[in-house]
Parts: structure tokens; sequence; C-alpha cells
């Protein structure tokens, strides 16, 4: 029987092939750890400030409307960060855009059994130069979805503005 020693034999191209492959590894890995290890400098806040927003919740249903009372304390469904204090509830019927099929404008539609809530928060934020962070760690900016949860309610919506208080 004959025993044959096996030799690795690596020629010019198998090693340019496995050196991109180490430093491709090394640059994903520098990549994805530089934010958890600062390599990048995170603004830091200049100043905290109250800061009132407002949410708009569209299509709630009636008796989830009805809950809503000022001083609730509104927090994110989804994380359970605190969003703030409400100051000021506005309900209004909800409304869809429809398109009327015999002159092909676009009108507003009031949806029944359903009420729009335009809810007033006030919280404390740390404000950067970018951004604006309530306490919970929203960044709060004009047009971000928001998903809300308050006692016995709950909805998704817009912030439609932001105000700072000097």
């Amino acid at each position: 029987m004959d025993k044959r020693k096996m030799k690795i034999k690596l020629n010019l191209f198998d090693i340019i092939i496995l050196a991109l492959i180490v430093l491709g590894g090394l640059a994903y890995f520098a990549v994805t750890n530089m934010s958890r290890s600062g390599g990048v400098a995170l603004p830091t806040a200049t100043s905290t400030r109250t800061v009132r927003y407002t949410i708009e919740l569209a299509s709630m249903l009636e008796d989830a409307a009805a809950l809503i009372n000022e001083g609730d304390v509104i927090v994110d469904r989804i994380e359970k960060r605190t969003l703030g204090k409400v100051i000021a509830v506005e309900i209004v019927p909800a409304v869809i855009p429809v398109k009327d099929i015999f002159t092909g404008e676009q009108l507003l539609e009031a949806q029944p059994n359903r009420l729009t809530a335009n809810l007033t928060l006030e919280a404390t934020a740390a404000e950067t130069a970018s951004a604006l962070t309530v306490d919970g760690g929203f960044i709060v900016r004009a047009g971000a979805q928001v998903t809300v949860a308050g006692p016995g309610y709950a909805g998704m919506g817009y912030v439609l503005s932001v105000e700072r208080e000097d």
C-alpha cells in the first residue's frame, strides 16, 4: 500500500483570496463594533428643557377616545418608554380621503363610529444639535410615527408639531 503525504500548496492566487477574506472580516468587525466601542462620538446633551408636542391618534373607537383625560401619563406601547403627560385633548370626527367618481376631486368623508384624538403632551427633553429626546428615550420629531398607550386605551399616530419652551 502506497501512503502519500498530503501537502498543502498555496499559489499566489490562493494567497490573494485568503488575504481578501481576512481583510473583509476585519472590516466587517470594525464597522459593526464601532458604535458599541464608542468609535463614533455621539452628540452630547447641551441642555434639558420642557417640550410640548402634539400627536394625532386617528381612527380611534368612540369608547377608547372617551377615556383620554388630561394628566394621563402616556407610554410607548411597544417599548414601554414614557412619552409625557397629557396637558390637552381635542377629539374630532375621524375622516378619510375619498375620490368623487363624478368630478375626480379628493374629498374628506367622516368615518362612522371613529374619532381622531389630538393629544398635546408635555415632557422633559434633552436637546442636542440634532434631536430632542424625552426622558423615556423617544426622539421627538414632527412626522415621527408613535404607538401610545394610556390608562385603558391605546392607539397609533404621528407627531404633528413640536414646541420648545425657553
